[in-house]
Formats: structure tokens, C-alpha cells, sequence
């Protein structure tokens, strides 16, 4: 049976004019139930994120968290088939827009990984929305003017720029813990605890840990995470580590490099906007940023985010300031993805 099936599609194909691809062919040849997803890629600072541009069903709910959980609900097939290989990989970050609840927001945004649905990282926006408005998925009418995104998280503001520039603005940094011991083996050091955006950030530097950021060692890195997220409870921290981030000497013409190490010891390309940030916030309050002068962090793709301090003060007694993170965020594709219902893997896998 199986050679002769065989057999007849070679026929058919055969048959088949010239000039038609061979999408057709697969077509004629299968004819199953097939879903269709269109996306945009683009990367800022290295990290690549993909917006969806049409296949998925808006997320319902009156507010941006219960969109967010209506997401995990029901949408959760089409979060695997954008993320997971074979369309994407393990470090591949989605957004998905939807209405804004909040009247003054020009749009809502979820993000997305291949380990759950969440709110948008800094850098997840400006590459989201700097893909949203030039493809005329959001509609500005005047180009300058602040674009104003709804998240679970809140409401953010961005200026978007020429050539692909965008800024994230009012980005919220204090220290709240400096030099918290860690232990890593045989070595005690020490991290600076910076609340960031709302969420906590240790700050390690690579060689007084033994780390060299030379060549990524993932599993090392991730050893590191969970340590520093044991210190961090037993110094009596209760909020969950967000982002370890771990900083070595730059290259070219940036003033540090940072590698931001995520839930489950993933790697972001880029130094995080939140990163960005958080480390700024720790030069200036030790002396090395001068005024609002730009501080340039570099990510393990050799990216660079800008980070300028745009004002400072205290709160409940320790430095606080205000941060805007700008990057470029380049197109990189526009795809039409498949996957059939009797495609045993293309709901997608994680190697």
C-alpha cells in the first residue's frame, strides 16, 4: 500500500505545470487541516523577539492580566508552534498585541517564551512596537509623539526615533541591598540588589565569582542564578530573583558587558533594558557617570543599549533614578508559518 501511495503522488506531481512551487505540490498532495501564523522578527541588541501579525485570536478579559491568563487558557498551542523548534528555539521571545484597556494606551502587549505567557520585558516592547508601527499594525499620528503600550505589568511609555530607534522612558531603578554575600564554591563575593521595574536584580561581577564571559558557559551561569537566589533568601529577601546579571570588562566603545541570566538559567542576547538599567544605576551611585551622560552596555551578541540617567534622588534613604534605555530595533524577517494537525511535531519541542 505504501508503494503504491507512493507511486501516485510521484504521478501527480509529475502532472503538475511548471510554474507552479512547490507549496502547491504539498498542497495537492496533503490535503489536511493546516493553521497558519504570520509574524515579524526583529532583534534589539541581539535579542531577537517575534511579533505575531495575524493566526492567533485576540486573548479576551476586561484587564491586561486576565488577557494574560485567558492567553495561557487558551491559546498556549500557538505559544509552543511560534517559540518552539522547529519554527523557533528555547531562547526565542514572542508578543502578541491585543486592545488596550486603558483609554490613553495606543495598544496592549503579552509576551511569550517556550516556558509560559508573561508580561513584556523592556526590550520586547521596543522591538514589538517598533515593528507594530512600521508595519501599520499601530497607527501614530504624529511620529514623534510618546507611544504610550498597556502590559499586565502597567502602563509604559516609549519615543520612538529615526532609523529604527526606539526609547523606553521612566524606568524605575533603586538599590536596595549593597555587596549581599554570596557563596560559590570555594569563593565568597559580593552582589548588588537593585529593584528594577519592579523586580529584583543582582549584580555580580564575573571574576570575582571565577567566571570568565569570554565563552558563555550556560550551565555555570545557571549554577550561579540559583546560588545567588539562595543568598538572596537567606539575607531575607522575599521577592523572587528576576535576572542575575553579571558584568565583565566591554569591548569597542561600550563602558561594561552584562549577560542577564533568566528564569531557568536562559540567556538573553541583549543586556536586558531592565539590566541596563539596574547597572547604570550602580555606576552612578559609586561615582563613574557623570551628569546624563549615555552609558553604553554591551550583551553577550556584542549589542549595545544606551542607558541615560535622567534623574536622581532618594527613596526611603538609598539612591533612586529615573532611566531611559534607547536601542535600534532591526527587521530581521517576515514569515508564514504552518504546521498540520497530523505533523506528529508541529505543535513544536524543545531540545
Amino acid at each position: 500500500m505504501r508503494r503504491q501511495g507512493g507511486r501516485k503522488a510521484h504521478r501527480e506531481i509529475r502532472r503538475l505545470p511548471a510554474r507552479r512551487d512547490l507549496r502547491c505540490r504539498w498542497d495537492t498532495l496533503r490535503p489536511v487541516a493546516r493553521r497558519e501564523l504570520r509574524t515579524l522578527d526583529a532583534h534589539v541588541a541581539g535579542q531577537t523577539v517575534r511579533l505575531v501579525a495575524g493566526g492567533i485570536s485576540a486573548p479576551r478579559g476586561t484587564t491586561m492580566q486576565t488577557r494574560l491568563d485567558d492567553a495561557l487558557e487558551r491559546l498556549d498551542d500557538a505559544r509552543l508552534a511560534v517559540t518552539c523548534e522547529p519554527r523557533g528555539h528555547a531562547d526565542l521571545v514572542g508578543a502578541l498585541l491585543a486592545e488596550a484597556t486603558e483609554p490613553t494606551a495606543h495598544a496592549g502587549l503579552l509576551s511569550f517564551d517556550v516556558a509560559d505567557w508573561r508580561s513584556p520585558s523592556t526590550v520586547v516592547q521596543m522591538a514589538a512596537l517598533r515593528l507594530a508601527v512600521d508595519g501599520g499594525l499601530i497607527t501614530m499620528g504624529d511620529p514623534g509623539a510618546t507611544l504610550i503600550v498597556e502590559t499586565p505589568a502597567g502602563v509604559r511609555q516609549l519615543r520612538l526615533g529615526p532609523g529604527g530607534r526606539i526609547t523606553a522612558l521612566g524606568i524605575n531603578a533603586q538599590i536596595v541591598g549593597g555587596s549581599c554575600a554570596i557563596t560559590v564554591g570555594q569563593r565568597t563575593a559580593g552582589a548588588d540588589v537593585v529593584v528594577c521595574a519592579g523586580g529584583l536584580r543582582a549584580i555580580v561581577d564575573a571574576e570575582s565569582v571565577g567566571l570568565s564571559l569570554v565563552t558563555l558557559e550556560r550551565r555555570r551561569l545557571g549554577e550561579l542564578r540559583a546560588a545567588v537566589a539562595r543568598s538572596l533568601v537567606q539575607a531575607g529577601y522575599s521577592a523572587p530573583l528576576d535576572e542575575l546579571l553579571v558584568t565583565g570588562p566591554a569591548h569597542g566603545q561600550a563602558d561594561v558587558h552584562v549577560v542577564a541570566v533568566g528564569e531557568s538559567g536562559r540567556i538573553d542576547r541583549s543586556p536586558t533594558g531592565e539590566g541596563a538599567a539596574a547597572v547604570a544605576t550602580v555606576l552612578d551611585a559609586i561615582g563613574l557617570v557623570e551628569g546624563d551622560r549615555i552609558v553604553k552596555i554591551e550583551g553577550p551578541s556584542g549589542g549595545i543599549l544606551e542607558a541615560r540617567l535622567v534623574s536622581r534622588h532618594e527613596r526611603d534613604g538609598t539612591p533612586a533614578v529615573d532611566v531611559e534605555v534607547g536601542g535600534t530595533a532591526w527587521l530581521i524577517g517576515e514569515h508564514t508559518w504552518y504546521w498540520d494537525d497530523d505533523d506528529p511535531l508541529g505543535a513544536g519541542f524543545v531540545m
